[in-house]
């Protein structure tokens, strides 16, 4: 052990020439092995000290061991403390990265494996500040933030942002990150990828003839984009064509939309917009197709809407959208397609929409409008499709037209020889009088739904229009026979709610393309037509509520694509055939109020897809048949006010033992699984009794209510 140049356990002696004199040898004690002594320079001698004891000289060494020990712990300690001090800084530097990587990169991004800054935070802050707040640039939980972060630590494109086309880049990113907000797109089609432009990433078109390649199309739709559509979208001063329908998108439209001057096409469809349209969107001068349809927008249209003068197609249709037509709607004369259907426009149509002349697609239905229709038949019957329905619209369909026809000119001069609509639906409104004579000559017409008005008189000749398909008259006034010449294309027949008269014409058999016919509740009577079960595609069959006659036709058997028939408060007679085991697509039989007789038959059984069954109030008579229990899609199954006899099958109790089954019988059938009488309060005694008795009562079991 060392201390200052001296040792301890010698003492140093010194001859008068300067020499030294060799140290007396060592006491018995352990010392440490010390390092050599530096040699001194020579001194004055000096008066020599006492030797010191053993003992203390011995402790002296111990104590200095100890310090030694005791500094080299504090060394150790300190070492440790710079190495946890080291991980930490390195484990901070981890998190921020992976901070960095989690905001910018999600699915979509494609970055370095060493993010190294590009540029300094604080100048591209600075230069995108000229177009986007900078409290947007310093909240971290902003899209723009995120932008900024990925344009200066995972942009590997090189481009200053003192370059023009810096703002297209961030505006793509922007309107990335903030339509990622809880989720990422079905396909990111390499959007953020660093190494690639812009112009390079999946569903944009750029104008590559240019010298620098901007961006002119952007077409995202059905991707699962979610969020707000960025104020920074007017940034791309260039695009001409902004698709994004099918997605997420919700919150207003930015005022900032107006900036995109150079604009032609814009469908946001099928997104939840809310609020008004901006002022803004009557700067979108160039525009020639918009498309806001099935979103969530509110409010009057903006009068700068009227100006948008280059408009070809246009649809608002299911919105909320409110308040009356303006006058200016003249201005809007090229449009070809004008749809703005299921919103809640009000108010009369303008007289400018008379201007309209180019016109081919006219979509006003499901709105509040009112007052009668422009009294203009070129206007009306010279659209492809017209569709006025669920509106409060009254008055006359204009035109006393047969006149008009025979001139081949309208009251305004304009030829109406040829007209070319395909399309009219103006079913549940007030409109007036009688169909008018002009209807027959619309050869090209597909379509005619009139149905739900207060039209009187007779059914025009329709035979004539051979590309008819669809033919809905129902809920009129309408008067007269059913027409024997309906036109064979016809798909869709639907006469139900009139006052027509006379039997159901036997030609009706030969529109074998009817996948529908409605003739109920009308004053119809006579034989019901065999022909009928010849109309092999029929799916749906009303003929209730009429006084035909007859038994049920075997024909019928012939309609394996029924599912519906209700021929319920008739006059059928006789017994069921076993032809209705053929109606193996049937769903729902109604043949209630009847004079049916004879038994349930078995074949009933064989309708495994039957929900609905209801007999009641006829006059079969015999046992329930255990075929029924075959009916496993059973919901409601009404026998009472019959003449049935014996005990319900205990197959038919484990089908009807459930929670969504109805059924119901008379009284006087044995029945474990039924509940009690309707009117537990008459005879105690469950009896069969004739119809006339007013004490005819019946057992009930209906389904539990949610």
């Amino acid at each position: 052990v060392h201390t200052q140049g001296r040792a301890f356990g010698a003492r140093p002696g010194w001859t008068r020439g300067g020499g030294r004199v060799p140290p007396p040898p060592p006491p018995p004690v352990m010392t440490p092995i010390l390092p050599p002594i530096q040699p001194m320079a020579p001194q004055q001698p000096e008066a020599p000290p006492e030797p010191l004891p053993p003992v203390v000289v011995e402790a002296k060494a111990i104590y200095t061991f100890r310090e030694l020990l005791e500094s080299d712990r504090r060394v150790q300690a300190a070492v440790v403390a710079v190495a946890i001090a080291v991980v930490a800084v390195f484990i901070s530097i981890v998190v921020y990265v992976s901070s960095l990587m989690k905001n910018a990169g999600k699915l979509g991004g494609s970055f370095p494996p060493t993010p190294m800054p590009t540029v300094d935070l604080d100048d591209i802050r600075s230069a995108i500040s000229q177009f986007t707040p900078i409290e947007d640039l310093l909240d971290s939980t902003t899209p723009q933030n995120t932008a900024l972060i990925w344009l200066a630590h995972f942009d590997n494109s090189g481009i200053s942002f003192s370059d023009p086309l810096f703002k297209q880049r961030y505006a793509m990113a922007v309107l990335y990150y903030a339509t990622t907000e809880n989720s990422d797109w079905t396909d990111a089609m390499d959007w953020m990828n660093g190494d690639l432009h812009e112009c390079d990433w999946g569903f944009v078109i750029c104008n590559e003839e240019s010298s620098q390649r901007v961006v002119t199309e952007i077409n995202i739709s059905s991707n699962n984009l979610r969020g707000i559509l960025p104020a920074e979208i007017g940034l791309l001063s260039d695009l001409l064509h902004l698709v994004l329908n099918g997605n997420q998108f919700f919150g207003e439209l930015p005022p900032e939309i107006g900036s995109l001057a150079l604009l032609e096409t814009l469908h946001l469809s099928e997104n939840s917009f809310t609020g008004a349209l901006p002022e803004t969107i009557g700067s979108l001068g160039n525009l020639r197709s918009l498309n806001l349809s099935n979103n969530e927008f509110d409010s009057t249209l903006p009068v700068t809407f009227y100006g948008l003068a280059g408009l070809l197609t246009l649809d608002l249709s299911s919105n909320n959208f409110e308040g009356t037509l303006l006058d200016a709607i003249e201005s809007l004369n090229q449009l070809i397609l004008f749809d703005i259907r299921n919103n809640n426009f009000n108010g009369q149509l303008p007289q400018t929409i008379l201007s309209l002349t180019d016109l081919d697609y006219l979509h006003l239905d499901n709105n509040e409008f009112t007052g009668e229709l422009p009294n203009s038949a070129s206007f009306l019957f010279e659209r492809v499709e017209l569709t006025l329905s669920e509106n409060l619209f009254t008055g006359p369909i204009p035109g006393d037209l047969l006149g008009q026809m025979i001139m081949g000119v309208d009251s305004e001069g304009t030829d109406v020889s040829n007209l070319r609509i395909e399309r009219i639906d103006w079913h549940s409104n007030r409109l007036q009088q009688h169909m008018p004579d002009m209807m027959s000559t619309l050869t090209r017409l597909g379509y005619l739904d009139i149905s739900a008005n207060l039209l009187t008189g007779t059914i025009v000749d329709l035979g004539e229009i051979s590309s008819l398909e669809f033919l809905g008259l129902g809920g009129n006034d309408i008067t007269g026979t059913i027409p024997s010449n309906l036109p064979q294309s016809l798909r869709f027949l639907d006469l139900n709610g009139n006052k027509l008269k006379l039997g159901i014409p036997t030609e009706i058999g030969t529109l074998t393309q009817l996948t529908h016919l409605g003739l109920q509740s009308n004053d119809l009577y006579g034989l019901l037509p065999s022909e009928l079960g010849q109309l092999t595609k029929l799916e749906s069959l009303d003929i209730s509520g009429l006084e035909v006659t007859g038994s049920f036709p075997s024909e019928f058997g012939n309609l394996s694509n029924l599912r519906i028939l209700d021929m319920s408060e008739n006059q059928i007679t006789g017994e069921l055939p076993s032809e209705v085991g053929n109606l193996v697509a049937l769903k729902s039989a109604n043949l209630k109020v009847n004079n049916i007789t004879g038994p349930i038959p078995t074949y009933f059984g064989m309708l495994s897809s039957l929900e609905e069954l209801e007999l009641r109030f006829n006059g079969l008579s015999g046992t329930i048949p255990t075929q029924l229990a075959n009916m496993k899609q059973m919901k409601k199954v009404l026998l009472d006010w019959n003449y049935l006899t014996g005990v319900v099958p205990k197959e038919i109790c484990t089908v009807v033992d459930e929670d969504t089954v109805e059924f119901r019988i008379d009284c006087g059938i044995a029945c474990l699984c039924c509940g009690t009488c309707t009117n537990p309060d008459l005879s105690a005694a469950c009896v069969i009794l004739p119809r006339s008795c007013q004490n005819r009562r019946m057992l009930e079991r209906l389904p539990k209510k949610a």
